[in-house]
């Protein structure tokens, strides 16, 4: 069992000021932290903040930043977070696929408009032998 978790940039007026941001998987069996800092793009999808069809437009019209995560899909891995015109992304849903033996990790989901969204796949497998070569280390 794994507990995702990120961090923002913060605030200036926080104590401590900014942070730098990063995406955190927790292994609650082996009570370790990592930072993902790139997940594979096999298998992945990869959106953009416009579509050539007129509702969806319509829904992304409003939107306050431009992203196209298509060339994604030329590399073997995507640096996390992701970058748009005017910010940084982490995943907003992140699902168990139990039957798959993974993790779904959904980018610019919460319109609802699947050519938008970038989803990547987390192989449970790979975070087990991350977390292995880590309890090693110590």
């Amino acid at each position: 069992m794994y507990e995702f978790v990120f961090r923002h940039y913060g605030s200036s007026q926080a104590v401590g000021g900014n942070t730098v941001p990063g995406f955190f998987v927790h292994s609650k069996k082996t009570d370790l932290w990592l930072e993902v800092v790139a997940v594979s793009t096999r298998g992945g999808r990869f959106g953009r903040s416009w579509s050539d069809d007129p509702e969806e437009q319509k829904k992304l019209k409003g939107v306050s930043v431009v992203w196209d995560f298509r060339d994604l899909a030329s590399r073997p891995f995507a640096s996390l977070p992701l970058k748009t015109s005017g910010s940084i992304a982490f995943p907003d849903q992140i699902e168990d696929d139990r039957e798959r033996d993974q993790y779904r990790l959904r980018f610019m989901s919460n319109g609802g408009i699947a050519s938008a969204e970038a989803v990547f796949l987390v192989d449970k497998v790979d975070l087990k032998a991350a977390f292995a070569v880590e309890g090693n280390a110590k």
